[in-house]
């Protein structure tokens, strides 16, 4: 008899896998055939466009392309929501110069133009939606621009669209729209096609935005710190605005604390960071762009990475600049422990069923830091007292290398095992424990703690309060009673899974 996976925390969810039965809407849920169709708009003023009010599908959004034939601002929308009376609550996301088409789930391609809420006038019929706050963000002359609507409410009511063969297209003569996909919930999940989405959209005159850039290191705009050793990853964007097609030079550099402004020579190319380059790194019509920059290991400083966008596309540095985005950050020595979470729990993690439970974290070795010496381990919870295997449980602690350096752990390379014992439960204090074999690891590796527990017991302890980062804390193990083998990650009853939060375990070196 096969068995169900379920993982339990101690706040009471459970999580199970199973599987849903077919219905006609893509949500899974039977659909009622309505017996009025009616096109009809809100009242918002002066100019709209109104696809169809037709509904035979539904779940929690749209998307689709706008291409004004003149400058315009967005200003309100109806919907096609299903359940009279309901409030709705819209979130409206958009794309300025680029398709939605390949964007549906890709969140970073998107940005909030404006959330309203409305009360749902049923099946067919308009239910109205302001958006003021997306007066002043212009789509230009000519443009195609992404937009996506996501009914943030989904679950007391849902939107109704309709199948379509393929992309089906409206147009008057300010606007056209052209149909693309229905959105289940969460937002930005993999998309139905094709979808007509069922609406009006209202629009103003508006002026397009001007040209603007952005700039993250290690994926932040503030207060960012870079381990000695480490590479800096520059992620920017240029949005070209009323200026597209305008000649300019764009550059992304950085400021150093002995040769000041250098610049990055490659579009989308890692060239390196080249010290004294005149030439900027893009020389052209000015269009909405976006890349990622990597630099070599930099020493200790403080530092300022930056995007500008120049006025004249002669490749030299002309100010003043159209614009320019820079952020600030320090490189410091790296700490003497790989570690993710802040030391305190908020939760614990088991089998429900009982069982051994191996959590584990992915981290990157630092320059200097390739030989991990000893496993910081931390048991129970001060939170959840008494759920915990007690002080004096035998257990082991490992440290694995990553063969292919992409963070995914099925392939995990076993380099050290050390027998450990449990101490200090549920008092939120790290215990360290001396490798007998110093682990020598290289890239991308990790490092874990297993517990075997009985079913009312919890043990993998939790930090649920620091930001998560995809790709870095997993579980594993086996829930029916089998040990856990930690040379074949993949040959556990249950297999290497993410777990949406840091688990708290460390590794010194």
């Amino acid at each position: 008899m096969k068995r169900f996976l379920v993982i339990a925390l101690v706040l009471g969810l459970t999580l199970s896998f199973g599987s849903a039965s077919f219905a006609a809407n893509d949500d899974g849920s039977a659909y009622k055939a309505n017996t009025v169709s009616t096109i009809g708009q809100g009242t918002r003023a002066p100019g709209s466009l109104t696809t169809i009010f037709a509904g035979n599908n539904g779940y929690a959004g749209n998307t689709f392309d706008i291409l004004p034939a003149r400058d315009l601002d967005v200003t309100a929308m109806d919907i096609n929501s299903d359940t009279a009376g309901a409030t709705c609550l819209v979130d409206v996301y958009y794309i300025a110069g680029g398709t939605c088409v390949g964007n549906e789930a890709n969140a970073s391609a998107w940005t909030l133009l404006d959330s309203g809420t409305g009360t749902s006038a049923g099946s067919d019929l308009p239910t109205f939606i302001d958006l003021p706050g997306a007066i002043g963000t212009g789509f230009a002359t000519g443009s195609t621009n992404g937009m996506y609507m996501d009914l943030a409410s989904y679950g007391t009511s849902r939107i109704n669209y309709t199948n379509s063969a393929g992309p089906l297209t409206f147009s008057n003569a300010d606007l056209t729209i052209i149909t693309n996909s229905g959105q289940p919930s969460p937002a930005f999940s993999s998309p139905f096609l094709y979808r007509a989405w069922n609406g009006t959209l209202y629009y103003d005159d508006g002026a397009p935005t001007p040209p603007s850039v952005d700039i993250e290191c290690n994926g932040e705009d503030a207060g960012v710190v870079i381990y000695n050793g480490t590479n800096c990853k520059v992620d920017f964007q240029v949005n070209a605005g009323f200026g597209a097609g305008y000649p300019v030079d764009i550059w992304v550099g950085f400021n150093h604390p002995v040769f000041g402004w250098m610049t990055y020579d490659g579009l989308g190319m890692y060239l390196g960071w080249n010290i004294g380059l005149s030439a900027a790194y893009y020389t052209g019509p000015l269009a909405t762009m976006g890349g990622t920059c990597m630099d070599f290991p930099l020493g200790l400083g403080a530092y300022k990475a930056g995007v500008g966008i120049d006025g004249t596309a002669n490749g030299n540095f002309n100010w003043p600049l159209y614009t320019m985005d820079m952020v600030d950050f320090t490189v410091v020595a790296p700490p003497q422990v790989y570690s993710w979470d802040d030391s305190t729990t908020e939760n614990l993690l088991c089998w429900s069923a009982g069982g051994e439970m191996c959590w584990f974290s992915r981290f990157t070795a630092y320059a200097g830091g390739e030989t991990i010496v000893d496993m910081h381990c931390l048991f129970g919870s001060v939170m959840y007292p008494n759920y915990a295997p007690g002080n004096g449980t035998v257990t082991d602690c490992y440290v694995w290398n990553d063969p292919t350096n992409d963070g995914d752990p099925t392939d995990a390379a076993l380099v050290s095992t050390e027998s450990i014992v449990v101490a200090n439960v549920d008092t939120d204090t790290y215990n360290v424990y001396p490798l007998t074999n110093p682990a020598v690891i290289s890239g991308e590796f990790f490092v874990g703690c297993n517990m075997p527990h009985a079913p009312s017991q919890y043990c993998a302890p939790i930090d649920q309060s620091t930001p998560y980062v995809a790709g870095d804390s997993f579980y594993c193990g086996d829930y029916s009673g089998a040990p856990f083998n930690p040379n074949d990650l993949m040959l556990n009853g249950a297999p290497p899974a993410e777990w949406g939060n840091y688990f708290c375990v460390r590794a010194g070196y």
